[in-house]
């Protein structure tokens, strides 16, 4: 019994690991065999997929950088920046352990440190720079005892549950995949002012799906090696991608097969919308192979074991067959589109069955509106109660 036990407790811990790797959109970080730079570490403490714990993160993270080192010194700004991240005592402690030993040394006065004073951040929305549209991120600052010193502002965009947008385009990424722009630094002065210091950021990088987003700015400045300098500030804004006109000829997926990968699944119950009460379903999936196409996510209530439960006649939620479904329209603008959460909202009411409770499941499927598409992608379990047979409220 314990050797069978260890086994599967290997294969687990593999398909773990392989799984994680994926979940954290590391593929040309964390596959590798290299050690990790620091954007490839916070990228995997800040990455939302999979639905791992920060529990689980940081043990994948820290058993990686044992084993493959890093290439960063662990300053405490740095250290900050991983807190921030949601790095533990342990992880830090094996970067510490495992930081490049030919680190660039710095030779700093102890009575004239580097010092960074930050001011503010603004930004000009829909400003063009050669034929693109973007937004122009502002800042303002003082560097002190940093005379002929080479640094870099970056600033990269974090959803507002941390994750970080990444970039299909070199010129607009980090090694981790990330959307980064930078612009180099090197004061000449012992205490340098800089009133404006700006970088722009074309709308077309942000890998992200039409709709509006709460998004964050992350400023900082860096060493040209990858060692932070200084954190600046964490700046909120709010930026809407329109749809992709429906006339115009969808991109080519270059042949690749059309896919569903589930993100998760999960119901918040009793919301309120438009004075109904229901359950709101949240679906987070990537979409690949798919760039361009009209498509619906589409739940199909049904008992716990495949039991039709049929709409009300007139229910706009009746499909052809009568069974119980709900639509949400969807358009991946990627050739691998991650939605992060798809919502959709069952009342009750159009739930119709007698009184108790009941084990029902959503059949969860992808599809064209008109029918000639279909990927399933999930049966998903849930409980209901109706308190009475005459009460749909």
């Amino acid at each position: 019994m314990k050797i069978r036990h260890t086994a599967s407790k290997s294969i687990l811990s593999l398909a773990f690991a392989i799984v994680l790797t994926m979940s954290f959109s590391l593929q040309t970080a964390l596959a590798q065999s290299g050690p990790l730079s620091l954007a490839e570490v916070l990228t995997g403490l800040q990455s939302k997929s999979g639905g791992f714990t920060m529990s689980q993160k940081n043990s994948f993270i820290t058993q990686q950088i044992q084993r493959r080192g890093i290439t960063f010194r662990v300053s405490n700004e740095i250290e900050q920046e991983l807190r921030r991240a949601g790095a533990t005592f342990a992880l830090i402690s094996a970067a510490r352990s495992r930081a490049p030993r030919n680190t660039p040394v710095r030779n700093i006065n102890p009575n004239a440190p580097p010092i960074v004073e930050f001011d503010k951040i603004w930004v000009d929305y829909n400003v063009t720079v050669a034929g693109k549209k973007g937004m122009r991120v502002h800042t303002k600052f003082t560097l002190k005892n940093l005379k002929d010193v080479q640094l870099k502002l970056a600033v990269r965009i974090q959803r507002d549950d941390g994750d970080v947008l990444s970039s299909k385009t070199a010129a607009y990424r980090n090694r981790g995949g990330q959307l980064e722009v930078s612009k180099p630094l090197k004061p000449g002065f012992t205490s340098a002012v800089y009133k404006d210091y700006s970088v722009f950021l074309p709308y077309d990088e942000f890998a992200i799906e039409p709709g509006k987003h709460n998004l964050k700015l992350d400023a900082d400045i860096y060493y040209p090696d990858g060692d932070l300098l200084r954190h600046l500030a964490l700046y909120p804004f709010t930026f809407t991608k329109p749809a992709r006109s429906t006339t115009s000829t969808p991109p080519t997926n270059n042949g690749g097969k059309p896919s569903v990968k589930l993100g998760r699944m999960w119901i918040d119950y009793d919301v309120t919308q438009d004075g109904q009460k229901g359950m709101l379903v949240h679906t987070k999936a990537t979409l690949n192979n798919l760039r361009g196409r009209n498509l619906q996510l589409a739940l199909v209530v049904q008992k716990a074991d495949g039991g039709k439960i049929t709409a009300r006649p007139n229910s706009r939620n009746r499909s052809v067959n009568g069974s119980l479904t709900f639509y949400k329209d969807i358009v991946p603008r990627y050739d691998s589109a991650v939605f992060h959460d798809i919502k959709v909202f069952i009342p009750y009411s159009e739930i119709v069955l007698g009184a108790g409770v009941h084990k029902l499941r959503l059949h969860t499927d992808i599809i064209s509106p008109d029918g000639k598409f279909n990927l399933h992608v999930n049966y998903y379990p849930f409980q209901f109660r109706r308190r009475s047979s005459s009460n749909y409220n």
